[in-house]
Order: structure tokens, then C-alpha cells, then sequence
């Protein structure tokens, strides 16, 4: 341990103007260097000078000379302060040897019990009495309570918490929340605050963790990782018997997280996020996420859902706004599409040297000749960027066999849910109970229940499995599952009458088949060909396609990526096991997440991409600026060369006048 007659040795070499942060932050930075001097006194028998020494030495310099206002440079060459920052240098061997050396660069059982307080100082609703300016300050609520944080490091840590409180208004400020008595239904709210540095993720185990941890969480949760997964492996890797064990500093705590607390990380960072999106994008409507006190997680999904997807109608924050390069294309028209292209064409595809007009074969087909008389195809709604030009866009839809977890049974078989779910009884169920009131069967179900009646995310899956109790098998009673039935002919979906021209679908709708179909569809299929053409090039659609010229020569592209939805259903396949296996609350809120998630992340490194291509463009501007300025002082140089060859021609000429 370092003694005060130890620091109070190194702080004497520190001039009396230094600030105390300053002085600390150097500090600090000579016990950081400690393991270099270690390796320095080893070597030093043979030299004074090391290079361990030479780096140590360098690392207190930056410090000394970056973090706090005392060591910076005069205002001349040598200022008032150069003097005793050079003394510093000159006597910092005498320092580094005095600071007491540690085999780590780290004091043994130097801890600090982190602090966790509201960032506010007053009231959000309570202005001071009697007229003075500002809101009613928060005063300390009763005494602070001992929590676990899980630090940025991964290590588990003591600390307390401070609660502020308003005696005007009665609500309670921590540092993620703030809970309130609503005035009207005298229930207690709890509203959430966006920026928070801690998440509250167990209030029995009064289990705290910072922001960062859980923003690493859902980075993970982006790579297909599973909540269940994410805990396992910060158990195995940070727990009591985690591999980064023997690299933990004694006497601090490592820590171990649940299932049930890992969830309850995701679901707490995420609805600050999205709730934070919402207030950037509509700061006047979106108001502050809120919902009941203390709820569980599963209340919590359920009401984040209805502020965030069901209000939302399910689409993406800033979706309907966004208009990047990418994503939409300028309003085109049909002057933009070049002259002599078939209507049949697929930008991008080769064609196959048959005739694919829309011209009427040899035996008039009638879905040809109705379609003659069809009403113009609508033109898509417009949107305006940032530069004020109206844009388009497009929107990719497919299907995906990734449901949530149902119920015990279907609509059809509804009325099983209604008899006891032990195989072979078939008495009514106790109501609140999924089985009768035989004592063997609620003995059973209540075991049941404990132990998997908690429907989360990560237990669903193991609430499918088989127990036995008494030889009765817990299993749900076997239905036959009535046959597929066909497509009906009146079916408004079928393909019968969804390929008439009478049919909505082809009236008033511009349903668009992606590429790789469409090539097997427009052989065959005339109106395919005439309304679903992803490229058509006759200017019947000039918004789908683009027109470039490229070495003189025209090319026609698609204006967009019709194999959108086939390739996020491609991504979503790695979470197809975990969604399927969650309940319906879960599953919309966790599917929301991600796709938030993945559109946030594919944003950001389009615009790493855009900030790198125009930093590219700078780097070339400029050195086509220097080469620019280089030409022309070449040539300024070699006129003055020309110049001066004249005059010496000329002093020469004058000097033979002269000897003549």
C-alpha cells in the first residue's frame, strides 16, 4: 500500500500553482507505468538509459503536458511556465523512483464506490414559489441504497444510490427514471429518461449496470446472438468461473447474470432508444416513454409495444422520411427513357434473342385484349429530400415462415383449452388453471408452473418438454389436425382470379415481381409482363429505371434492388429459432428491435462510406491543386530563366559595343 508520506513525496516535486486534477492525472500515469520500470530496473545493471525507461518517461511527459492548464507553453519562447515544466522533466527519474512500485501499475485496494444520482438539479414540473425565476430544486430522498454495478469492465462493484426528490410535485428522480403520481387517476408513473448512464436490470438483486454494457449487448444481439447466449457467455467469460478470472484484481466481485437479466438489459436500452429517436424526429409530439411503477418485463414489452410499433403501425422511425441516395432515386419521366427499348426488358439480365413485345399472338389472347383497355398504371407518391427534389421509392415486400409461439391450441380446437391439460382426463379446468381440481393435478401444474410458466423469450423452449408425476404425463391431448384444404375458385387472392383484368389487384394497384421471378414469368404471362415488369424500358414506368452513358454507349439499369426483402429474409433466418420459440408480445417487440437495429447500423455505414468517398475526393482535389501550383511555378520559373538568359545576351552585346 502506497502511504500519504509516499504521495506526499511525489506531490512536493509538483509546483504550488498545479491544480489537484492535474497532479493526480500524473500521478496515476507513474503508477501506470510502473511494470515498464520493472523492466527497466532488470536491464538497468548494464545500462542507465532504456528503452523501457525512455517509454515510461514519454508516457508521464504527455500526461504532464496534456491533462490540466498549469504546463503550457509561453507566450514567447520561453514563457513563464517553460522553466518549471523543464525542472519537472529534469528531476522526473527522481520522481518515477520515488513513487512506490507496484507488479501490476495498478494500487491494490483502491476502490471507489461509484455514486449513482439523477443528472438533474430541479423539478421538470415544479416552478419556485413566489414568482422566482426556475424550477423547484430536488432535495436528497431519505437515505441512499446499497446497489451491484456491472462496470464498463465487466466487473461486478458496490455502490449506493442517491434518490432526489420534489416535495412540491412528490416525484423521485433516480438515475434512469423518474416516477410520478399521475393528477388525474392518482396512478404512480414511470417515465423513463433517454440519456441515462445506468440501467436499473433486477430491482430484487438491486442489480445496476452501465449504459455501455447493454449497447455492447445489442451489438451482439445484431449478430444473431440470443439473449440466453449473451448470458452464458458473460458468465463464462467475466463470472466467478469465467475464463478473465485469473486476470480479475483481487477482492472485487465478478459478476454473473441471468437470462431474465439479460432481457431485461436489451428491452431497457432499447425503449430508450427508440424513444429517443421518436423525440429527435418529432420533438413537439413524441412525448416521454412512460409506463406503470416497477413494472416486470413483461409488462414493460407489452406497453413498449403499444407506444412504439402499434402507434407506429409497425413501421421504423424516420422510414417514411428517409431519402438517401440509396434507398430512392429522382422523380423520372418518360422522356428520360430511351427511345426503342422492349416493353419486355430486365435491366441487367441478357436477353435471350426471342421477340417479348407486347404485340398480340396469332390466336388473340383475351387477358391481352382486356388489358387494351385497362386504365393508365398509377404513378407511385413522391417524396422531397433534403435539397427539396421529389424522390422516389420503393418498397420490397415478401413472406417469412418466422411465427411467434401460439397458443395451446388453435381457433378450430379452441375448446380444448377449456379440459384438463393431463393426458387421459378429460374433466373441466379450474378456472386460473390449465387443469382440473383433482389435488395430483394442481400439485403437478403448480410444479409445472414454477419451474416453466414464466413465457419469456429464453424458457418457452423448455416449457415444450415432457414431465412425468405420478405415471400422468404432462403433455397436451392429441388433435387430428384437419386436412389442407385447396385454393377455392372464388378465392379474391387466387391466381385464377388475380390474373382477370376485372380484379382490384390489377385495377388499382402496381404490384411489381422481382427480378429472378419475373424471368420465369414473362414468357407465359402476359399480364406478369404488361403490369409487373421490375424494368420495363418502354416508359410505361420511368421511375424503375436508369439511364447512363458509359464510354458513349447508353446502358439501362434498375433503379432499384428488387432482391431487398430476399436478402434481409436471408439475415433474419439466424433469429428464425429464437423468434419462433417467444410469445407474441415478445416476438413484435424483439423483431422491431433488430430491424431498428440493422437499418440503424446499415445507415451508419453508408455514411462511413459517403464521409470516406468525399474524403477521397478532398485528398484528390487537393493534390491536383498542389500539382496545379507546382505547373505554374514551373513556369513562372522558367520564364524568369528566359528572362534572364535575355538580359545576359544583352549585357553581352554591350559589352562588345563597348570593346569595339
Amino acid at each position: 500500500m502506497i502511504s500519504l508520506n509516499d504521495f506526499n513525496r511525489v506531490v512536493d516535486r509538483f509546483p504550488g500553482t498545479a491544480s489537484f486534477h492535474h497532479v493526480l492525472s500524473v500521478f496515476a500515469t507513474c503508477l501506470a507505468v510502473q511494470p515498464l520500470l520493472r523492466l527497466h530496473t532488470v536491464q538497468g545493471a548494464a545500462r542507465e538509459v532504456t528503452g523501457w525507461f525512455t517509454s515510461a518517461r514519454n508516457e508521464v511527459t504527455t500526461a504532464m503536458e496534456t491533462t490540466g492548464d498549469f504546463y503550457k507553453e509561453g507566450e514567447d519562447a520561453l514563457g513563464p511556465n517553460d522553466e518549471e515544466r523543464r525542472r519537472f522533466q529534469e528531476e522526473l527519474p527522481e520522481i518515477l523512483a520515488t513513487v512506490p512500485r507496484t507488479r501490476t501499475g495498478v494500487v491494490e485496494g483502491l476502490r471507489v464506490k461509484p455514486l449513482l444520482v439523477t443528472t438533474r438539479t430541479t423539478c421538470i414540473w415544479c416552478r419556485n414559489p413566489g414568482g422566482l425565476p426556475g424550477n423547484k430544486p430536488l432535495q436528497h430522498h431519505r437515505r441512499d441504497i446499497d446497489i451491484t454495478l456491472v462496470t464498463n469492465s465487466y466487473t461486478k462493484v458496490q455502490g449506493r444510490l442517491s434518490v432526489g426528490h420534489c416535495y412540491g410535485c412528490k416525484a423521485d428522480y433516480f438515475p434512469d427514471r423518474v416516477v410520478k403520481k399521475d393528477i388525474d387517476t392518482g396512478e404512480l408513473r414511470q417515465f423513463y429518461v433517454y440519456d441515462t448512464k445506468y440501467l436499473r436490470i433486477s430491482k430484487p438483486a438491486k442489480l445496476w449496470v452501465e449504459r455501455s454494457v447493454a449497447i455492447a449487448q445489442a451489438q451482439m444481439i445484431l449478430q444473431h446472438q440470443t439473449f440466453s447466449g449473451y448470458a452464458a457467455w458473460f458468465n463464462k467469460t467475466y463470472g466467478p468461473n469465467g475464463f478473465a478470472q485469473e486476470f480479475s484484481q483481487a477482492g472485487i466481485r465478478q459478476p454473473a447474470m441471468t437470462d431474465e437479466q439479460s432481457y431485461r438489459m436489451f428491452a431497457e436500452h432499447m425503449v430508450r432508444v427508440l424513444g429517443q429517436t421518436l423525440m429527435d424526429l418529432a420533438p413537439d409530439t413524441a412525448g416521454v416513454f412512460n409506463t406503470s411503477f416497477d413494472p416486470t418485463t413483461e409488462e414493460l414489452v407489452i406497453e413498449a409495444n403499444e407506444w412504439f410499433v402499434t402507434s407506429q403501425r409497425g413501421i421504423l422511425p424516420g422510414a417514411l422520411v428517409h431519402t438517401c441516395k440509396d434507398c430512392t432515386h429522382a422523380k423520372r419521366y418518360r422522356v428520360n427513357v430511351l427511345e426503342g427499348q422492349q416493353g419486355h426488358a430486365v435491366a441487367e439480365q441478357p436477353d435471350d434473342g426471342e421477340e417479348m413485345g407486347l404485340a398480340a399472338p396469332e390466336d388473340p389472347d383475351p387477358v391481352a385484349v382486356a388489358l387494351q383497355n385497362l386504365p393508365s398504371v398509377p404513378r407511385p407518391n413522391t417524396l422531397v429530400n433534403g435539397d427539396g427534389e421529389r424522390v422516389v421509392r420503393l418498397a420490397v415486400m415478401d413472406g417469412k415462415e418466422a411465427g411467434h409461439a401460439q397458443a395451446r391450441f388453435c381457433d378450430e380446437h379452441s375448446a380444448y383449452n377449456q379440459i384438463c391439460g393431463i393426458v387421459g382426463c378429460h374433466d373441466p379446468v379450474v378456472e386460473g388453471s390449465k387443469v382440473c381440481a383433482c389435488q395430483t393435478h394442481q400439485e403437478f401444474y403448480r410444479k409445472w408452473n414454477a419451474r416453466f410458466g414464466r413465457t419469456s423469450v429464453y424458457s418457452v423452449s423448455r416449457a415444450k418438454e415432457r414431465r412425468t408425476l405420478n405415471n400422468q404425463t404432462a403433455a397436451l391431448p392429441q388433435a387430428p389436425l384437419p386436412p389442407m384444404p385447396g385454393l377455392p375458385a372464388d378465392d379474391p387472392a387466387a391466381p385464377e382470379d388475380g390474373n382477370s383484368p376485372q380484379s382490384p389487384w390489377v385495377q388499382d394497384v402496381r404490384l411489381i415481381v422481382d427480378a429472378w421471378h419475373y424471368i420465369g414469368h414473362r414468357v407465359s404471362d402476359i399480364l406478369c409482363r404488361s403490369r409487373c415488369n421490375p424494368a420495363p424500358t418502354d416508359g410505361s414506368q420511368p421511375d424503375l429505371v436508369i439511364n447512363e452513358e458509359i464510354d458513349g454507349q447508353h446502358v439501362t439499369r434498375r433503379a432499384f434492388n428488387t432482391e431487398a426483402a430476399e436478402q434481409l429474409n436471408s439475415w433474419l433466418d439466424g433469429y428464425k429459432g429464437a423468434l419462433n420459440r417467444m410469445t407474441d408480445y415478445n416476438f413484435d417487440f424483439v423483431l422491431y428491435c433488430i430491424l431498428f437495429l440493422r437499418a440503424k447500423d446499415w445507415t451508419f455505414r453508408k455514411g462511413e462510406e459517403e464521409r470516406q468517398r468525399r474524403r477521397g475526393e478532398a485528398i484528390r482535389e487537393a493534390r491536383a491543386a498542389q500539382q496545379a501550383e507546382a505547373a505554374i511555378g514551373e513556369g513562372a520559373e522558367g520564364e524568369e530563366e528566359g528572362e534572364d538568359q535575355e538580359n545576359d545576351a544583352d549585357m553581352q552585346y554591350e559589352m562588345e559595343l563597348d570593346e569595339d
